[in-house]
């Protein structure tokens, strides 16, 4: 999976939950989703790239800090994120 196609795919789980598309270095609460639409893109990206796989159970949420994580950042976690297959 390439860096664009987890760029993409992340602007869009974004745009689905009518928010903001943000840029590489935006933080994800410049997206300006309400906390529900944070929940379900965290959720979509985690179905496909497994990016909270090595975290607890119970602490997935907690462990992506929504104020401080830029696209960037998430982008990296997708990139290199270890789905089972």
């Amino acid at each position: 999976m390439s860096k664009r196609e987890a760029f993409n795919f992340v602007n869009k789980l974004i745009s689905q939950e009518n928010g903001r598309a943000l840029k590489l270095n935006d933080t994800l609460i410049k997206s300006e989703l309400d906390s529900l639409g944070y929940l379900l893109v965290l959720l979509g990206i985690e179905k496909k790239y497994c990016i909270l796989i090595d975290v607890p159970k119970g602490e997935e949420l907690s462990h992506i800090d929504i104020e401080v994580v830029t696209m960037k950042q998430l982008i990296n976690r997708c990139v290199l994120s270890k789905c089972p297959t």
